[in-house]
């Protein structure tokens, strides 16, 4: 995978800051804004089976496309483009739900798969996928929700942000499980949660977390356009797809090197809708990554 290393990624971030003077003697930073991030999965397939987790017995028949891996590549510098922008803390804590169900059956592979280059990356290891000894599941019902929710109560009072990677199946209990909202819509026929949203979860002094206004406040978005016009390729606008585009949908794998990405908050006054470009809600703007 085209996993960018943290440096790689800091540079342009960093390069594109204003220098800042030294602060007065006795001044404080401003402390940073505990967060939890929920994401759905990147693109996925079937497959002909594979350990569910390295060195697992068990099989398991997803995995992750071409396109779904270097999404998961991309959440390390969207994250910390963020972070740097709101000045949401770092992510110390990656979950994901476990490939092997409770049951002891097979289940999905592609929330692990997607969490493991960001966890890898700010933890050094394979995300979490148990809580006090009891695989999460989709829906919650075996792992202990409240057990889960102090976890990131705790790591919140360390000034310390937690991704989560999930299934489209269960992202709605999620939030009802986790956070008491039913922000996340979901999973019927004909409808899914935006696939490309980024849900956001700001930790409270009361220990409890505010949802997002609306499912897609927060959007991850790629400086790519499907729309045929390559002028319109990386560059500094990261266009923001709809549940129905994909979310790397036409990206040639030859471009992936130049494939960069932002998560963009759709409810800010720099956030420019596209109304003539279909499949796109619209795009925000970042200083150009090389």
């Amino acid at each position: 995978m085209n996993l960018k290393s943290p440096w790689t990624v800091c540079l342009p971030l960093l390069a594109a800051l204003p220098v800042l003077a030294p602060a007065a003697h006795g001044a404080t930073a401003t402390p940073c804004k505990p967060v939890v991030y929920v994401f759905r999965h990147a693109e996925d397939t079937g497959s002909t089976g594979t350990p569910c987790l390295p060195g697992s017995k068990i099989q398991c028949y997803t995995t992750l496309t071409a396109e779904g891996k270097e999404h998961a590549d991309q959440y390390l510098e969207m994250i910390t483009a963020l972070g740097d922008r709101d000045n949401f803390c770092p992510v110390r804590t990656v979950y994901a739900v476990h490939p092997i169900e409770p049951s002891g059956h097979s289940g999905s592979t592609a929330p692990f798969m997607t969490g493991a280059p960001l966890a890898r990356t700010v933890m050094d290891k394979d995300p979490y996928v148990e809580v006090d000894d009891v695989r999460l599941d989709q829906y919650l019902m075996f792992a202990s929700p409240r057990a889960l929710h102090t976890i990131l109560v705790n790591q919140a009072k360390a000034s310390r942000s937690t991704a989560l990677f999930w299934t489209s199946k269960g992202l709605h209990e999620l939030g009802v499980q986790l956070f008491d909202t039913d922000v996340i819509p979901k999973k019927t026929t004909g409808a899914t949660p935006p696939g490309n949203a980024a849900y956001i979860f700001r930790y409270r002094d009361d220990e409890t977390f505010a949802a997002p206004v609306k499912a897609d406040e927060y959007v991850q978005c790629f400086n790519f356009t499907n729309n045929g016009d390559p002028k319109d390729d990386f560059t500094n606008k990261f266009y923001c797809g709809t549940a129905t585009n994909g979310n790397l949908a036409g990206v040639p794998a030859k471009d992936f090197n130049s494939l960069h990405s932002r998560i963009c908050n759709t409810t800010a006054a720099d956030f420019t809708k596209t109304p003539d470009l279909p499949g796109y809600i619209g795009f925000c703007e970042s200083p150009k990554s090389p």
